[in-house]
């Protein structure tokens, strides 16, 4: 995995402080397959969802690294429980140069010289920086519909063993290099929303035999939690609960606890128009079970 290779970096001091503390504070999140089939699934949002995701945007933890099958973006927030998409936040895009994996990339194999692939392949490309006044407008913007100003802090195109391989910009035009970050920072943004929704859950994996940190080797992907965002038949099914049972009554409708507000105006005559209210988690069944080597969790906190 990309985290992987990130944290092996890390080790050997390569990065800077600043992007070492982020990298530390993460939680790791494997969304599945590419994101643009992904997203192409997803239904198109209504002017409340809209308005739902600019004012009211959070990322399920503080730091969240999201690894997808193309690249892997860690978003942070500045503050304390921040809300909304407009808020600074700092970010980390990671992305193999040459290989499988980067066949979303601006530059993927065939676009760069012989000379340049060759000189690339095994690398890994750090960008990292910070992503500010986020807008979400299906109507002005393409692609993943969001739009954000971008304030780069560096980047590095690295080898595990060897370091700072290249400077990519050297090679590349620096609005190539920053742009393909930044699409893929916003890319990992409409990831986390299209999932992080009422109808998901987080499902907390981690590992049923704990190792213990030695010196100063971080604990790889496959040694720490790692969640996903799944619905509930995807979560039995991966799992091996039963479904609930089918009764005369009618069975509660699942859903995670989250913020609801009431925009419409049907909602005046009883005093709750643009009124916020937290809907509580309803969950049926067992949420917990261990599959070969890992302990899984639906996180009802969360």
């Amino acid at each position: 995995m990309l985290f992987d290779s990130l944290l092996a970096l890390m080790e050997r001091g390569y990065l800077p402080p600043e992007v070492v503390r982020v990298i530390r504070d993460s939680r790791l999140f494997v969304f599945p397959g590419r994101a643009h089939e992904v997203l192409a699934e997803e239904k198109s949002a209504t002017d409340e969802e809209v308005a739902e995701l600019n004012e009211h945007f959070r990322l399920p933890f503080r730091t969240v690294a999201v690894e997808d099958s193309a690249s892997l973006v860690i978003i942070a927030d500045v503050e304390e429980d921040q809300v909304g998409l407009s808020g600074p936040r700092s970010y980390i895009e990671v992305e193999q140069m040459v290989g499988p994996r980067n066949s979303e990339f601006s530059v993927g194999p065939g676009e760069l010289s012989p000379e340049l692939e060759n000189m690339f392949r095994g690398t890994v490309n750090v960008v990292w920086g910070a992503v500010e006044n986020m807008v979400f407008d299906p109507r002005r913007y393409g692609g993943n519909h969001l739009h954000a100003q971008f304030r780069y802090g560096g980047h590095g195109c690295f080898e595990k063993k060897k370091g700072l391989r290249h400077d990519l910009m050297a090679y590349l035009p620096a609005d190539m290099v920053t742009r393909n970050s930044a699409n893929n920072v916003l890319t990992a943004v409409a990831e986390i929303d299209a999932f992080n929704q009422p109808n998901r859950w987080i499902l907390e994996g981690i590992p049923v035999k704990e190792k213990k940190a030695k010196g100063t080797r971080e604990p790889r992907s496959h040694e720490r939690p790692i969640y996903t965002l799944l619905k509930p038949q995807q979560i039995r099914e991966k799992l091996g609960l039963p479904a609930p049972g089918e009764g005369s009554s009618p069975r509660p409708h699942e859903r995670r606890g989250h913020w609801r507000t009431y925009r419409h105006q049907r909602f005046a005559s009883s005093g709750l128009a643009d009124k916020r209210r937290w809907i509580r988690a309803t969950w049926v069944g067992p949420s917990e079970a261990v599959v070969g080597k890992r302990r899984y969790k639906v996180r009802l906190d969360l």
